[in-house]
Formats: structure tokens, C-alpha cells, sequence
């Protein structure tokens, strides 16, 4: 018989836990340490919208997870990526938990169905995310590893931010605040021994070009392999970069 706490079925999150964590593996980015020092950079991502429809907070939050992921994969080298991200309980816990994100990308797979596959996640998430990230940690070596993340996305609206009781001890918390004009504050609290500024700059400009990517119109059915995270903030910092490169001088002398 199913084991019932204030309306959570134990027994059937356990199954559930057990099964999305399976054979799940640790990401290297961004890297630990055991005494972070922490630092913060802000930026604001203006989200676009078609001129014919609104982006409701879960669409967003659904694109949000979705680039996160994307950017993960590529700075991990990996199709299966696994990170924390903040739900909101009941209307009678004081602060928002914490939940393991799994998610697999197919270099095949279109953003259409890929975003799809975010929600069902998401979705699927809701009557087990209760069970505690300290049980789902207990339940498995596998669980253990997934929920061991070194990142932590928080999306959250204007007025309604709760910090999650978890958000210690990763070595990134990425904030996005989704603002009523479409816009979203980027805000990312990391480790500055782990991660330089300037990794974290680069991090929130790629982030930013896979958001822009995976809203813009027509781009449904590009294939996820074709997301690029380069952007025109990369090419100034590669024409910067070589800018600064010392002329080479001829010191080779002739008898």
C-alpha cells in the first residue's frame, strides 16, 4: 500500500525519482570547491514576442529551462544535463523547492519538440516534486549524483521572489526575473574561485543568444544542432582579442 503525506503518494515518487534519475551523470561546469567565494553580475535579456501573441510566465519559464539546459550541454560536451531548478510549493511553505532537472538532447531534434519535451517535464514534475531533495538524494547512487548539481536556476516574477532554501553550496545560482514587459534581469551568484568574471559575462551572452534563438519566429523546426551560442558579442571579443595581438618583428640576422 502507497505510504500518503499530506496528499504525496511516497511510494509512486520514489518510482518516479528512481526512473528520471537513472544512469544520470554529474556535469563538470561549472567546477566545485569547498569554500566558494562569492560573487554577483547582473544583466537584463529582453525576451521577443511576435506581434500577434503574449509570452505567458510559464512559456517563458519553459524557454528559460530550455536554453539553460542547451548551454549547459555545450559547456559540459554532453546530450544529458542535470541541474537544479526552483518550483513553488503550496501556499503554506514558506519558500520555494528544489528539484533535480534531467533533461536529454538530440542533435536531431527540433526546438519545437524539444521545448515540448521541457513542459512534459515540468508537468510531470508537479505531484512528486513535494517528496524533498534530501529523500530524493537517499533514494539512489544515481539520485545522489543528479542532485549534486553545481547549478541552480531560479525563474521567478516581479514581487514574488522567495530565495529556495537550497540555494547554498552551488558553485552558480542563475536568477531570472521575468518582468511584465517581456523582459528578463539575468542575475548569476557564483564562486569566483571556480568560475572567472569573464566566464560568467561569456555565460550570460551565450545564454542570451540561445534565448533569442529559440523564441524567434520561424525557428521551430531548426534542429537543436543548429542553435549556435556564438553571437555577435563573441565576435567583438574575438576582434578585440585580436587587435591586441603584438605585431610579429623579423629578428633573424644574416652573416
Amino acid at each position: 500500500m502507497s505510504s500518503k503525506l499530506n496528499g504525496l503518494d511516497r511510494e509512486a515518487s520514489e518510482k518516479y525519482w528512481i526512473a528520471q534519475l537513472h544512469d544520470a551523470k554529474q556535469g563538470n561546469f561549472p567546477p566545485r570547491r569547498s569554500a566558494p567565494a562569492v560573487r554577483s553580475l547582473t544583466k537584463t535579456i529582453a525576451l521577443h514576442q511576435s506581434a500577434s501573441s503574449s509570452l505567458s510566465p510559464m512559456i517563458n519559464a519553459t524557454v528559460l529551462r530550455a536554453a539553460w539546459a542547451m548551454v549547459l550541454a555545450r559547456y559540459c560536451d554532453t546530450d544529458d544535463v542535470c541541474f537544479g531548478a526552483s518550483v513553488s510549493g503550496p501556499e503554506s511553505m514558506s519558500a520555494p523547492v528544489v528539484v533535480p532537472v534531467r533533461l536529454r538532447l538530440e542533435p536531431q531534434q527540433t526546438v519545437a519538440e524539444f521545448l515540448r519535451d521541457v513542459r512534459a517535464y515540468a508537468s510531470g514534475v508537479v505531484p512528486h516534486e513535494q517528496f524533498g531533495l534530501q529523500d530524493i538524494i537517499k533514494l539512489s547512487e544515481d539520485a545522489r549524483v543528479a542532485c549534486d548539481f553545481a547549478s541552480l536556476l531560479v525563474i521567478h516574477t516581479e514581487g514574488r521572489f522567495v530565495a529556495p532554501a537550497a540555494m547554498t553550496g552551488c558553485s552558480l545560482v542563475v536568477h531570472a526575473l521575468l518582468r511584465e514587459n517581456h523582459v528578463v534581469e539575468f542575475s548569476a551568484t557564483y564562486d569566483s574561485g571556480s568560475l572567472a568574471d569573464t566566464q560568467v559575462t561569456a555565460l550570460s551572452h551565450h545564454f542570451n543568444r540561445v534565448v533569442q534563438q529559440l523564441l524567434a519566429p520561424g525557428e521551430a523546426e531548426t534542429l537543436l544542432r543548429d542553435i549556435s551560442l556564438a553571437g555577435p558579442w563573441d565576435v567583438q571579443q574575438a576582434t578585440v582579442a585580436n587587435r591586441d595581438v603584438p605585431e610579429a618583428v623579423d629578428d633573424c640576422q644574416t652573416d
